[in-house]
């Protein structure tokens, strides 16, 4: 029951975030499509999750974390050592 609270006060958090963004016309990181319903917000913090976790890390941390635990992944911090040559700068 914790959980379930937690997880709702994170993404009620975060939606009501992104609609004070949209209402004034602030340009969100995230796909301002999310920000027509509750299941598209999760399907866009979804997306973000597994495309951009970095990202939704730095903007979002307890959204992140909480994904993360659904999921049941974490997923490392991009180095220049580790990341893909196209992340990389030369």
């Amino acid at each position: 029951a914790d959980q379930a609270r937690h997880w709702q006060q994170v993404m009620t958090r975060a939606w009501d975030q992104l609609q004070h963004d949209l209402d004034r016309g602030i340009e969100p990181w995230l796909d301002p499509y999310g920000g027509t319903e509750p299941a598209e917000f999760f399907a866009v913090l979804t997306e973000a999750f597994f495309q951009t976790p970095a990202d939704l890390k730095h903007h979002e941390p307890e959204v992140y974390a909480a994904l993360a635990d659904y999921f049941g992944l974490d997923f490392p911090a991009p180095t220049s050592s580790s990341a893909p040559k196209q992340w990389r700068r030369e």
